[in-house]
């Protein structure tokens, strides 16, 4: 891949998460659009799994805890844009799901 696509499939992944957001946050029941997002996005990618090797040993595990947290990821996210939209929540949430991703600077 070159630079420009890499580039360019992080703008349209931001697009779509700020498209995403904007739907959820107009809906008068969150919960409820966060649950057809996921069923579209379990359509969208279910052909996947015919391309990629089934899964072995301790990957069952990861998959299971990333399914978890990711469903209590989106049920607290849901009720908290139905309580209280204010953005201290959102900000909340966005830290939260951040701070796995930091990397640590090894020397």
């Amino acid at each position: 891949m070159t630079s420009a696509s890499i580039y360019f499939l992080i703008f349209f992944a931001a697009f779509l998460h700020a498209l995403w957001n904007i739907i959820i946050k107009s809906l008068d029941y969150s919960l409820a659009g966060i649950a057809v997002k996921v069923f579209f996005q379990s359509i969208i990618f279910f052909p996947i799994i015919f391309f990629v090797p089934f899964p072995e040993g301790i990957t069952w595990f990861y998959i299971t805890c990333s399914f978890l947290l990711h469903s209590l990821y989106f049920i607290l996210l849901g009720s908290m844009y139905d309580r209280n939209p204010n953005w201290i929540d959102q900000q909340l949430a966005k830290l939260a799901t951040s701070i796995g991703r930091v990397d640590r600077i090894k020397d």
